[in-house]
């Protein structure tokens, strides 16, 4: 799990949707809170696909995407391997039109692998995912930074320090 080398790619397996959001609706972020429903037939698919992957050889890292999604897989793979990570959210398989940012970011949909690959290797390992007719897209790559990044349509929409300032931490136990 852990991230390997800054400007590996993080390629995203399967389609987000707006399923698994009970924290967006906790944070008054959407209207409706809708539980993770599990996709039997495109759970398997995905997991076929990441086999077919890793039958490559390529993978360095892989992480599945079940609480918190893709903000969660890439934060902490990124920094338990010392690294950071860039995320352009814009560049996510969707299952559904009409998603926010932090929904792309952070539902909780089931089906989904992240894998990261070296940037030589991302047609090699693509082509094995598309083999098996599952969507899967380059959604960003690791970074020798100190925090991770998420972008959707060129704006900002979270940036998560490795190591949170005094100032954070103080906010946070006393606010």
């Amino acid at each position: 799990k852990p991230a390997k080398a800054a400007g590996d790619q993080i390629i995203l397996i399967g389609k987000t949707g707006s399923d698994g959001n009970d924290t967006l609706y906790r944070a008054g972020l959407v209207d409706v809170m809708k539980p993770a429903i599990a996709l039997f037939k495109e759970e398997r698919a995905v997991m076929e696909a990441s086999l077919a992957a890793f039958r490559t050889g390529k993978i360095k890292a892989c992480s599945d995407l079940g609480a918190a999604g893709i903000g969660a897989a890439v934060c902490e793979s990124a920094r338990y391997g010392g690294f950071g990570a860039h995320v352009d959210l814009t560049k996510a398989p969707l299952r559904e039109k009409g998603l926010i940012p932090e929904e792309i970011m952070i539902c909780e949909t089931q089906g989904r692998m992240a894998v990261q690959v070296a940037k030589k290797d991302v047609a090699a390992v693509l082509k094995a995912i598309r083999a098996k007719d599952v969507r899967a897209e380059v959604i960003g790559e690791i970074t020798k930074d100190n925090k991770e990044v998420f972008e959707y349509k060129g704006r900002t929409v979270a940036v998560i320090p490795n190591k949170p300032s005094q100032a954070d931490m103080n906010e946070l136990t006393n606010g």
